[in-house]
């Protein structure tokens, strides 16, 4: 959680996908300094999913739909790294309409698997819509659902329509076992 705390004093905007609201990514109070001890702590999380167990897939299948209807992807990065657009982009387009929130309906499926708001959903894609520089971290939770390789997938598919694979600042961050104590 140092490196969170560092990168919210360096401006880093943080959403924390959780099915329990962890008391050190609403306000984390560094033990190793003095101002963590006696200190109120630093609020890290700008915004708190509180997804439902097993929602992630749907989250990041919904964040990827709303990305690529807004034209929120980085079609260089695309056409010169990746291969497949075309086709995960019909995958996408194909999905049943309620299984992934579409930018202007309720997609009420992907709500009930995730437990969020359209709001809440939306609030998400148009963070990572304006970054210039994403990091995704996950621990232990995201890979060891039913859907977890599909899930890790998808997250990765989000970074790669941003252009977020070996930029500065960007990437992504499995965080596994005695790594996350």
């Amino acid at each position: 959680l140092t490196a969170l705390e560092r990168a919210k004093r360096n401006g880093a905007r943080i959403i924390a996908v959780n099915p329990l609201p962890e008391a050190g990514l609403m306000r984390f109070r560094n033990p190793q300094r003095l101002s963590g001890l006696a200190g109120k702590g630093t609020p890290l999380a700008d915004l708190h999913l509180q997804i439902r167990v097993g929602g992630d897939l749907a989250l990041f299948q919904a964040i990827a739909s709303l990305l690529v209807t807004w034209d929120a992807v980085d079609s260089r990065f695309i056409a010169d790294h990746t291969r497949g657009f075309a086709a995960y982009r019909t995958h996408l387009e194909g999905l049943d309409g309620d299984a992934v929130l579409a930018a202007t309906g309720d997609g009420d499926a992907v709500l009930a698997a995730t437990g969020l708001s359209h709001q809440e959903i939306e609030t998400a894609a148009r963070l990572f819509a304006r970054s210039t520089a994403t990091i995704v971290c996950w621990a232990m939770g995201l890979t060891q659902g039913r859907d977890a390789v599909a899930t890790i997938r998808e997250v990765v598919n989000v970074q790669l329509l941003r252009g977020m694979i070996g930029k500065r600042g960007a990437g992504l961050c499995p965080v596994r076992g005695h790594s996350n104590v």
